[in-house]
């Protein structure tokens, strides 16, 4: 009965990273009314986030 419960949770678990994604997200963050890039401004993608560089760039 154990055998068959670690079977199936170790199952479980390796499924589970087979569901994860990566993705690769890239841009510049433009001020609207001026069009100038915006340093630092920080950009959010669901849990990740990253701050812009010099040329507004993430």
């Amino acid at each position: 009965m154990i055998k068959k419960f670690l079977l199936y949770f170790s199952l479980l678990l390796g499924s589970s990273s087979l569901c994860a994604q990566t993705y690769l997200l890239r841009g510049v963050v433009t001020d609207e009314a001026t069009g100038e890039t915006l340093i630092g401004a920080t950009v959010i993608s669901g849990e990740a986030g990253v701050t812009t560089e010099y040329d507004g760039s993430y």
